[in-house]
């Protein structure tokens, strides 16, 4: 799907944290880091039973921010929350 038509889909679902996440995936792709990572917090935050989905939204915002440099403590903690949601999973 294009950006428009991610971004028409959740503005018309705005709770959907499944579109959310596809947002900030295609935002992630563009290099568009800020609005990716707002959009990978939100879900992270909105969702409330699905915690794989919860645990990829931290990585992914970590991944992010590894990318800017400079940002190693905020990279941490995005990753330690991660595994506090998982701790099983690699």
């Amino acid at each position: 799907m294009s950006l428009q038509e991610l971004l028409n889909a959740h503005v018309l679902d705005p709770k959907n944290t499944y579109k959310m996440f596809d947002l900030a995936r295609e935002y992630d792709r563009l290099e568009q880091g800020a609005a990716a990572v707002s959009f990978y917090i939100r879900c992270a935050d909105l969702e409330e039973t699905d915690r794989e989905l919860q645990y990829k939204c931290m990585i992914y915002a970590g991944l992010c921010y590894d990318r800017q440099g400079g940002r190693n403590y905020t990279v941490t903690g995005l990753f330690q929350h991660a595994l506090a949601l998982l701790p099983h999973r690699p």
